[in-house]
């Protein structure tokens, strides 16, 4: 099961393409849109930041540090 940040981060992503496929400004751009992409947006980049933070250092074994 995903964890919660992840749902949250997939959902708003889920409404932000729901906002585009029902707005009628041309370029999609109004203060909707745009609030929701920055939601989006900042709840993916959490997600990704504790992905990241989450994972040992690729390549690096700590017991063969110099």
């Amino acid at each position: 099961m995903p964890d919660d940040l992840y749902q949250r981060y997939m959902d708003a992503l889920r409404t932000y393409r729901e906002h585009r496929t029902t707005c009628t400004d041309f370029r999609c751009n109004g203060t909707g849109g745009e609030r929701l992409w920055t939601e989006f947006t900042r709840r993916q980049d959490a997600h990704l930041k504790r992905v990241r933070n989450s994972r040992p250092e690729a390549g690096v074994s700590s017991s063969r540090r110099i």
